[in-house]
């Protein structure tokens, strides 16, 4: 669920530096680099160099990360669909 939010929360604010999306997440900036990691490792996002600071990087979504919250969001969908005509 925190790689999903995580991914979410870059979707929805664009290109992001690890502390930004620490505060945004609520939880620690070390966390939030042992999950970009994972998130990276699986292709689910990059690291880019940052445009404003370039000793810095931001995190960005790849098409890979996409297609995953796509493919949480529509089984969310069914089961609350299913939920409601039940």
């Amino acid at each position: 669920m925190s790689q999903i939010s995580a991914l979410s929360t870059i979707q929805r604010n664009g290109p992001l530096r690890v502390g930004d999306l620490a505060r945004r997440e609520q939880i620690s900036k070390s966390s939030v680099t042992r999950l970009v990691a994972r998130l990276e490792e699986t292709d689910y996002l990059e690291r880019r160099v940052d445009p404003d600071d370039g000793r810095s990087f931001v995190v960005v979504i790849t098409a890979h990360g996409h297609d995953l919250l796509a493919a949480s969001r529509q089984r969310a969908n069914e089961f609350l669909a299913h939920q409601v005509g039940r």
